[in-house]
């Protein structure tokens, strides 16, 4: 009877794992007061604000990062559009950048910007790659930066992709 009573009880622990998967062990949800976003938990949250700002780190070397940025000084709604332009020219300004990737698109049913920049050494070496995802609500940027190592980038874009993919506001 024992041995029946300890066989059932492991299977029933072992079919509901399979079953119904604990979420919170594979992921990790990061809520503030105008959004919320879910990452993968085996990456280190490293940074967290009260803003909205967050960093995690993918690699020692590679980060996943949230900027929020107040644009009430603006008197006008700004286009997803133009504030994505002016953010590329600001790295083309201050970087050796080749932008790879630079569209609209919709993730989550929510309107966002995505671009992706090639960083080189000014002589041809290619140093680093980013992608960058931009959402605007009620005057607030909020952008997700991938800084990635360029033979690492395929797969670390797949995990902010999912990442991106979690957002959504709360307001």
């Amino acid at each position: 009877m024992k041995k029946y009573l300890l066989f059932l009880l492991v299977v029933a622990f072992i079919g509901e794992r399979q079953v119904y998967p604990q979420e919170s062990s594979a992921t990790k949800t990061l809520t503030f007061k105008n959004y919320s976003i879910s990452y993968p938990a085996d990456l280190r949250l490293a940074k967290k604000t009260e803003s909205g700002n967050f960093m995690l780190l993918v690699t020692p070397k590679e980060d996943i990062s949230m900027v929020i940025i107040d644009l009430s000084q603006y008197p006008y709604d700004v286009p997803l559009k133009d504030y994505a332009e002016s953010a590329i020219e600001q790295l083309k300004e201050e970087h050796f950048t080749t932008v790879l990737e630079n569209k609209a698109t919709t993730i989550n049913n929510l309107p966002c910007w995505r671009f992706i920049c090639a960083f080189d050494d000014g002589h041809g070496e290619l140093q680093a790659k980013s992608m960058y995802h931009i959402w605007i609500k009620n005057k607030w940027a909020y952008v997700m930066i991938l800084n990635s190592e360029p033979t690492n980038f395929d797969k670390q874009k797949l995990i902010v992709q999912k990442i991106a993919g979690t957002f959504k506001y709360t307001h």
